[in-house]
């Protein structure tokens, strides 16, 4: 990945690149409502600290090649998967707004008679809980 693409993806969240001894610090803020899990984490080098309604983490790597590359697609797993999430949040709740409004409108004989098709069918997955609390 060349170093713009890098710094478009994390400029959103940057808050500082740092040299610490012989190791490089991507100190990047996120939203405290985002998600920190051990799959998303998984052999990271990070630090992780609560400021006023943000999440600073630094992740923390030596400047080589593969190291870097591995903290790089670690932090592009854990944008993605928030702002997904985000997504899928909002989504689901428009979703709800326009069932809210059918369900307002519409007579109980006609919502008795309401079907909601799926295209395609989703495989659930499930979030353990402590998955969701980091």
């Amino acid at each position: 990945m060349k170093f713009i693409e890098i710094i478009k993806l994390i400029f959103p969240y940057l808050h500082s690149v740092r040299k610490i001894k012989t190791y490089i610090s991507f100190d990047l803020t996120f939203p405290e409502n985002w998600v920190f899990t051990e799959t998303l984490l998984k052999e990271l080098q990070y630090t992780q600290n609560e400021v006023d309604d943000k999440i600073i983490v630094s992740f923390v790597c030596e400047p080589n090649e593969e190291n870097l590359t591995k903290t790089i697609d670690g932090i592009k797993r854990i944008i993605k998967y928030n702002l997904d999430k985000e997504a899928k949040e909002k989504l689901f709740n428009d979703k709800v707004k326009e069932l809210k409004k059918i369900f307002e409108k519409s007579s109980l004989d006609d919502l008795m008679k309401l079907k909601m098709d799926v295209e395609k069918e989703l495989k659930l997955e499930t979030v353990t809980e402590d998955e969701t609390e980091k």
